[in-house]
Order: structure tokens, then sequence, then C-alpha cells
């Protein structure tokens, strides 16, 4: 473990509170993520995501380790999203196959080609009709996304279509339509304007919800009365000026602190 930068080359990697395997998972590295290693401790890295800073341990057999220049040209090279829950992608180096979760990162895309690849480390072909390459940031299209993962179960610390938490939700649905957020919504919150009332509110917003002064909950407008969110499994539920109400009970589940939207101020 004699490196200082890594890539993830698997579909997903748990990052976990502590160096051990039974430590709290607290998010998720998707395919094609990179960033530095901080730390080791035993056979466990201590990571920062280059795209979210978010730090944690992760297995270092589980990542693969890549050089200042290699980690350069990640940095500079075109990249591409998939924008869809779950896509095939063939490993052009042995011919397996992997499946790769929505908003999983294909640096290095060759759209032309439809592959991803440094040097001789890997080379992964990805059908383009299922990646988005730099878009314009489009608030609007992260409700259609996040629509896409309706019935996902609730997983903390995860942020794919098996198992994804509510700001995982809203961060990778993010990704998919040019913004890079925070991974917590307690951080999240900080990011776009304010919003005062719910009725001035458009699809893609972002709602957020307190406990104890805390915020402790997010989810995305689709509209000023229903929003989409994880919290047991991604449903879509009515929401007023009070909170989430329970589509099971009719009660509210979720107290509303704050409206945010991505939109710029006009």
């Amino acid at each position: 473990m004699h490196y200082s930068f890594f890539i993830n080359m698997q579909a997903v990697v748990p990052m976990r509170r502590e160096p051990k395997e039974t430590s709290e998972m607290v998010s998720q590295l998707l395919f094609g993520e990179f960033g530095c290693v901080l730390e080791t401790s035993d056979s466990f890295v201590r990571i920062k995501n280059h795209y979210d800073a978010y730090v944690g341990w992760v297995d270092a057999k589980m990542v693969l380790g890549i050089s200042k220049e290699e980690h350069d040209a990640l940095l500079a090279g075109p990249a591409g999203r998939i924008c869809q829950p779950m896509v095939e992608a063939t490993n052009e180096l042995d011919s397996t196959t992997l499946r790769l979760p929505g908003g999983a990162l294909l640096p290095c895309y060759d759209a032309e080609a439809g592959t991803c690849s440094l040097g001789e480390k890997f080379r992964y072909k990805v059908s383009s009709q299922f990646v988005v390459e730099t878009v314009a940031a489009n608030p609007a299209a992260i409700a259609a996304t996040a629509r896409q993962f309706l019935n996902a179960p609730y997983l903390w610390g995860g942020k794919n279509v098996f198992g994804i938490d509510c700001s995982g939700l809203v961060q990778v649905a993010a990704s998919v339509n040019g913004y890079l957020l925070p991974r917590d919504a307690s951080q999240q919150v900080e990011v776009g304007r304010q919003i005062m009332l719910l009725g001035d509110t458009s699809p893609g917003d972002l709602a957020f919800f307190e406990k104890n002064g805390k915020i402790t909950h997010v989810g995305i407008l689709l509209s000023p009365a229903t929003i989409i969110h994880a919290s047991g499994h991604v449903k879509i539920e009515k929401i007023d000026d009070i909170g989430i109400i329970s589509s099971a009970s009719g009660e509210y589940t979720h107290h509303l602190a704050a409206i945010r939207t991505l939109f710029q101020s006009v």
C-alpha cells in the first residue's frame, strides 16, 4: 500500500467510519471516483474522494493505487457519468462484464469509441446512450433522474439503486445533471439559494428537514405539493408547509426546515 492516490474500479466500494470491516458505512465510492490517500492502518486506507471531499476508510485491496501523473490525467481528461440506474460495461482487457450504478464516473471518456481508460490499467466500453458527458447544469432534470430510483431500498451511506440514503439520492441525481453536491444533507443545505415558500418552488428544488435543530433529511421537490425522497425506500409523498405526510399513515414524518434552489437567480 505504497501509493498516494487511488481510483475505484469496482461498481461500489463501502467507505467506513473506522478501519475495520464491521465499522459503520458512512458513504460509498462509485466506479471511477478517485482521490488521495490520507493515511493507512493495517489493510485499510483512509481516503478523500476528489468529487465531494468526503473522507472515510476503505479496504486497500478494493481500490487501485495510481501515480500522481495518472491522477493528474484523470483530473484533466474528459469524463462521462452513467445516467441510468444500472448499466453493463465490458472490460476490454479481459472481456468480463461489470454492472455500473447510476452516477458512476467514466474518467478519460472517449465518446466516439464509447470507452473510458487509463493507459494499460483499465479500459471499459459503455454504450454512449447510457452516458452523459459535460452537461449544462439543469436543476429541473434532477427530479426526472430521481424518479428512476423509485422503490430503491434505503441504506445508510448508500449511493446506488440497490441501497441509497436521502442525501445519496440527491447527490447522484444532481451529478448526472451537472451539479457536484456535497455528500450529507447538512452540507447540501448550504448550496444554492433559499426559497421561502413552497408555492415559489420548481421541480428539482431541494427540501430539507430537521430534528432537534439539526438538518437530518433531504428530498427533491416534484411540485409544490409532492416530493421524492429516500425513507424506507425511494418514494413520492405529499408535502406542505409543515413537512412530509406519510402515504401510509397520513401523519407527518419529517418537519420542513429549509428549501433551496439550484436555479440561478434572475
